[in-house]
């Protein structure tokens, strides 16, 4: 699996886009969108060799994301590009991650399907996205 963009949960959007743009040198690719299914702001940053970061700022308690915003934020997930999402939550399940949310399309991604999933042996959250659009 490749990676596509590391999540990073912030506690406001613009002073995130600010440090990110201004000190370490990143684009804010598109404008700053609203996610109703997650209740966050999202926005992705790219630098200029290719890497992404997807800033993530919860909006309220309703926010998958809204208690690690509470402790202080920071780094949350790695995001993997995956051709066929089904198959890969299938081989992650059957090697012990825990499937958080089902396949849905994503706004900040065109549309394309993601699905969160936790790792039990590391304790960490991953992302697949399905790299065709269905």
């Amino acid at each position: 699996m490749e990676v596509d963009h590391i999540g990073y949960v912030v506690l406001d959007m613009n002073t995130a886009v600010k440090k990110f743009t201004d000190i370490y040198g990143f684009i804010l690719k598109d404008d700053i969108i609203y996610d109703p299914q997650q209740h966050v702001h999202l926005g992705m940053l790219s630098s200029s060799n290719g890497y992404q970061v997807e800033l993530i700022q919860p909006i309220d308690k309703k926010s998958p994301s809204y208690d690690f915003m509470l402790k202080g934020g920071g780094f949350h997930h790695f995001c993997y590009k995956v051709e066929n999402i089904d198959d890969s939550i299938n081989r992650l399940k059957n090697s012990g991650h825990l499937l958080i949310t089902r396949p849905v399309a994503a706004p900040l991604l065109d549309k394309r399907h993601v699905a969160f999933l936790f790792s039990k042996a590391d304790k960490q959250i991953i992302e697949l996205v399905e790299t065709k659009e269905r």
